[in-house]
């Protein structure tokens, strides 16, 4: 090897070397540094508190020192960071903390209520953490860990260093993944997140919350924003119960003066959602050194005419200065629920003001400013106390608190003071704010005691239903404020109301009715119950099966009386008696009356009284419908759901809840409107119901017009285009395969087959026409659409949805979308009016064929399949009606279909006959060949079509969605004509043309003659069908079309064995020179090249070998 080469060598594995050492950490070579111990601060918060740990710290912002330690010792060794040596990470940290502050001192075990772990390494995930499930986070150092772009990283991945801060937050509401106000809160130094500031006393300082805030979904990092107002508390000790507060500003900011020198704290704790009213960020914490401050600036002195502040009382408030004289002062305060006591009587330019406290809160700051001089302050701080302490006694001796609140009137002005007590309650106990009394209900008028108010040793009262009965009040204007102001609020079908005096203020109380025996289950014979069943709502619905003369509702309770009363539950009725452990109450549809909202809508409503052991009652009705027994309605109901709509959830209350209860439009009764409240809304874009008739749907020859059955919408009749909110209607046998009937616009341009959209809960919340709100449903869909429909469907109102655990977050659904004219969004999602053939439109009478609207009927001869092909059916067991449109009305809402009625038609004497076929039908000037029985064609037409129908004056035709007998189209999406052709009272003829290009016609004219010569195969002497056929649909091609023809020779060789096999015996056989030849003008070749082509080959071979051999030779010379 030569000197240079070796210098080559030494040179490489020099740079190699060097290569290595860069690759080894600096931490290896920092000889000393120890960061196997290293201490953070650690905060631990629950539904926006702080937890107190066993030591009895409350775990915010607690140092911690964290030693490493062998995570094998807890059978969490694959979670040990490699590359991390010896230093411990935020696992090591929950592990120290959990034993410390959940196990009090002892050793943590794993997959335990403490702490239970799955994942790999570099991606664990607590399943379990603190005795809490996995709804929590974790910030590090005031940010949303990241591994690396937008991956998160977890605890065992994270290495913990000195001064390290470790926040984790949990929560019940799931919530605090998206809305937008979740997220960590901190107090802030400028841009920066701090846990210490330093104030002077008697000066102001100012205090800014923010919420630290992260898409996890996505993270690619954090922000600090302001979510709304916050409180924030301030006190000498941390979380003290009588801390004082203040509210901050839009900035996120606050101003707190500290009134003395000293270690202070503020906090605040976590904030519920923007869309939910549960909480969904962390609280936050920080300590304040308050320094000694200069000349003592002169103070207004606020004082009250009360010892306390009582909710809703008038309290009187006066300035003075220090020499005890009245001062003229603008006045603040802290917290809008403390207000003029009277409105008109206004508080700035006073120096003594009236206020009220309208709602039970701690740590209010009046405020005071001299209006001459501006630096002269005072603050009252105070507590606004109860009018009185209420607790619910239960059966067994357990209480719960209760709260007074002021509701606004049904009907007039102002509001009443009410206390809502929980069903099951056996009376209340009543303590009066100090130095007031409870007074009993006697009217002004006779001023005579009706009960006497008995306190306990701690000042209690016990009130029961018995006491301040509101009905043997002789004070009129009471008695009309009882049943016009306060029972549509509380009305007595659920609530039983009486009334006390706590000193001058009338407290009504309003006691849930239900008992310790409620019912435990229901059903029906011979009617179909309302759903969702809810028996907590103690209100039920069912309707009669059609034709039934008696029914049964049985229900299940342990109540040891039940009886039959009337409206205002007074009266006792008959008993009713059981069956098989059920209580059976009968139904006659003779007792049915009518409502007054149709002419054969008959209902009744039953009041039943069911008395528990202990006494108590539980109230509940029963009302029952009867069918319009006239109309061949379905048997039941058996899939529905009313989908991202107004009307979802039963949302929408202010023109009618038609979201649930699907079974009402079994009745029968056709409605225009809102009226009859016997409508079914079936929501946005894919919302639907489906129905079952137990007595087939048949295809019957005696319906006129061919028309089967009918569903009716809610439009006003004719020319209301504006009201058109239609709906495909699809068919099955067996409920699994479906079958569109196609409306007159199903082979238009703007109807879309085969339509998807993806309904997700949102995290956001939609406001209903009306006002109601709810949680929003985002959309996208198969065009790369998307936007948010009102609001996503409650599981538990929709029952008889098949529901999986997907579809609790996300709905996609399919079918025919009917849009408006046209290709931009706003014209793809605009109302469609189709003239027949879809629900929710126009009924016109049973003819839907005039060329006028006819929307609402149906014939089995429509049903298509997804490639808009015709199927034959001669009879269906369901119908599915679903909304075809995805339209925003904007103020009104959404454009979905109602169905107030479906019903089978009526057959005729005698089979109303068949439309003649048409003379003819031409498609850009071809005539179709039509055939009797034949309805499926095929025509050429490459964009543009042009179609003609030669038929009797007297006829209806349709063409696609054009009325008439001719129409010239642009372009077909589906690339299909349907033409329907109708006359009188009879059947109308249906035909579809499957349109082709003219490459498309002669792929599929080569391809049958290349399908027909292949299924000649071995050539018998009963061959001579097929081979003609073949020979026939040849000679049929143009010359262009015979060139792709790529078994030709197979036809003419099975020509000619066919002929060999089929010639008379001892016949001559000179012709077949000729036969061979024959080749329609085609180069033919036989395949059999002779002699001579065999010896060329041969040559040709032997001068390849030679040729090969001399290159050979030469190479080896070379070499």
């Amino acid at each position: 090897m030569c000197i240079r080469d070796r210098k080559k060598r030494i040179l490489s594995l020099l740079l190699a070397l060097m290569m290595v050492l860069s690759l080894i950490p600096t931490l290896a070579f920092a000889a000393g540094e120890d960061n196997s111990k290293v201490t953070v601060y650690f905060s631990l918060s629950d539904n926006g508190k702080y937890k107190n740990g066993t030591s009895g710290k409350t775990l915010a912002y607690v140092p911690v020192t964290v030693e490493y330690f062998d995570l094998d010792d807890y059978g969490l060794g694959q979670y040990t960071r490699a590359d991390a040596g010896e230093q411990p990470t935020v696992l090591h940290l929950f592990i120290k903390m959990l034993e410390q502050e959940y196990l009090n001192g002892g050793k943590l075990t794993a997959d335990s209520d403490a702490l239970t772990v799955s994942g790999a390494a570099g991606s664990m995930f607590m399943t379990k953490f603190w005795g809490h499930d996995q709804n929590l986070t974790y910030y590090v150092n005031h940010v949303y860990p990241i591994m690396s772009g937008s991956t998160g990283a977890t605890a065992d991945w994270i290495i913990l260093k000195d001064g390290d801060v470790v926040d984790v937050a949990m929560f019940d509401d799931w919530s605090f993944w998206g809305d937008a106000y979740a997220g960590f809160q901190y107090f802030m130094d400028g841009d920066a997140p701090t846990h210490s500031y330093t104030a002077t006393a008697g000066e102001a300082k100012t205090i800014t919350c923010k919420t630290a805030q992260t898409n996890m979904m996505s993270p690619s990092g954090t922000q600090y924003n302001v979510c709304g107002t916050q409180t924030v508390y301030y006190g000498k000790t941390l979380f003290a119960s009588d801390a004082q507060s203040v509210t901050t500003d839009s900035s996120g900011a606050a101003s707190i003066t500290f009134p003395e020198a000293g270690d202070w704290y503020v906090w605040a704790n976590g904030a519920k959602g923007k869309s939910t009213n549960n909480v969904v960020s962390s609280p936050a914490y920080a300590a304040v050194t308050v320094e000694a401050g200069g000349v003592t600036t002169p103070k207004l002195t606020l004082t009250t005419d009360k010892e306390s502040v009582i909710w809703n009382e008038k309290v009187t408030v006066t300035a003075t200065n220090e020499k005890g004289e009245p001062v003229v002062c603008n006045w603040t305060v802290n917290d809008p629920s403390v207000m003029p006591y009277r409105a008109k009587n206004p508080w700035d330019g006073q120096s003594s003001i009236a206020i009220k406290g309208t709602e039970v809160k701690n740590a209010l700051v009046l405020t005071a400013t001299s209006v001459d001089d501006p630096t002269l302050q005072g603050e009252l701080q105070f507590n606004v106390l109860p009018l009185a302490e209420v607790y619910a006694v239960f059966g067994d001796g357990t209480k719960q608190p209760l709260t007074m609140k002021a509701e606004t009137r049904a009907v007039g002005n102002g509001t009443f003071n009410v206390i809502e007590i929980p069903a099951a309650v056996d009376h209340i106990l009543v303590r009066p704010a100090k130095g007031y009394t409870i007074i009993d209900n006697s009217g002004p008028a006779t001023g005579t005691p009706l009960w006497t108010p008995e306190y306990d040793s701690e000042g209690f009262c016990a009130v029961t239903r018995a006491q301040g009965d509101l009905s043997k009040t002789t004070f009129a204007p009471e008695r009309v404020l009882f049943t016009r102001g306060i029972l549509p609020k509380y009305p007595e079908s659920d609530w039983f109301c009486n009334r006390i005096k706590v000193e001058k203020e009338n407290v009504f109380l309003a006691w849930e009715q239900d008992t310790d025996s409620p019912i435990q289950e229901v059903k029906v014979e011979n009617a179909t119950l309302y759903t969702p069943v809810q028996t907590a709502q103690n209100s039920f619905s069912m309707i009669l099966d059609r034709n039934a003369e008696t029914a049964s509702f049985l229900f299940n309770t342990e109540a040891k009386k039940v009886y039959l009363t009337d409206e205002q539950y007074k009266a006792e009725g008959a008993a009713l008696e059981q069956k098989d452990g059920f209580y059976v109450l009968p139904v006659n549809a003779s007792e049915l009356e009518a409502s007054g909202l149709h002419s054969r809508r008959m209902e009744k409503t039953y009041y039943v009284l069911a008395e528990s052991t202990t006494g108590r009652k539980l109230r509940f009705n029963v009302t029952v419908y009867q069918r319009d027994n006239a109309m061949d309605t379905p048997t039941a109901v058996e899939e529905y759901l009313c989908l991202a709509s107004q009307y979802t959830n039963n949302a929408n209350n202010a023109t009618g809840t038609y979201g649930t209860m699907p079974e009402r439009a079994l009745a029968g009764f056709p409605q225009s409107g809102t009226g009859m409240n016997m409508l079914v809304s079936l929501g946005n874009f894919g919302g639907y119901i489906i129905y079952r008739f137990d007595q087939l749907i048949t295809n019957d020859p005696n319906h006129p017009y061919g028309v089967d059955f009918v569903v009716r919408g809610n439009n006003y009749g004719t020319n209301h285009f504006g009201f058109y909110e239609p709906a495909n209607v699809l068919v099955s046998q067996d409920g699994k395969t479906w079958y569109t009937l196609a409306g007159s616009d199903h082979y238009s341009n703007h109807a879309y087959w085969d339509y998807t959209i993806t309904y997700t809960k949102s995290t956001g919340t939609s406001t209903v026409y009306g006002g109601a709100s709810g949680t929003a449903a985002d959309w996208t869909d198969s065009m790369g659409y998307s936007g948010t429909s009102y609001l996503y469907p409650n599981k538990a109102l929709y029952p008889l949805f098949p529901w999986t655990a997907e579809n609790d977050t996300s709905i996609t659904v399919t079918g025919t979308l009917l849009g408006g004219k046209g290709t931009t969004r706003n014209e793809i999602f605009d109302v469609a009016v189709p003239k027949w053939g879809y629900a929710d439109t126009c009924y016109n009478g049973l003819n839907p064929y005039t060329g006028a609207e006819g929307g609402e009927v149906f014939d089995l001869d429509w049903a298509v399949d997804e490639n808009g092909q015709p199927v034959k059916l001669d009879w269906v067991k369901y119908v599915k009606v679903q909304t075809a449109s995805n339209v925003d009305g904007g103020g009104i809402g959404e454009k979905s279909t109602e169905v107030s009625a479906i019903y089978k038609t009526d057959a005729a004497a005698a089979p109303v006959g068949v439309t003649a076929a048409p003379a003819s039908i031409s498609i850009n000037g071809q005539k179709l060949a039509l055939k009797d029985g034949v309805d499926v064609y095929s025509a050429v037409a490459d964009t543009a079509v042009e179609v003609a129908v030669d038929a009797p004056e007297n006829t209806n035709v349709y063409i696609n969605d054009v009325y008439g007998k001719s129409a010239k189209f642009d372009s077909l999406n589906h690339r299909m004509v349907r033409v329907v052709v109708q006359e009188g009272e009879k059947e109308p003829v249906i035909y579809y043309v499957n349109l082709k290009t003219q490459a498309q016609a002669d792929e599929d004219a080569v391809a049958d003659v290349i399908a027909k010569i292949d299924a000649i195969g071995e050539v018998t002497k009963d061959s001579g069908s097929s081979i003609k056929a073949a020979r026939k649909a040849y000679d049929a091609l143009s010359d262009a079309q015979k060139e792709l023809v790529t078994n030709y020779q197979t036809l003419l060789d099975a020509e000619k064995s066919y002929k060999k096999l089929t010639r008379p015996t001892g016949g001559s056989s000179s012709s077949s020179t000729t036969d061979d030849k024959k080749n329609d003008g085609k180069d033919v070749k036989s395949g059999n090249t002779g002699d001579a082509g065999i010896t060329l080959y041969l040559g040709m071979g032997l001068v390849a070998v030679m040729a090969g051999a001399v290159i050979v030779t030469r190479k080896r010379k070379e070499n």
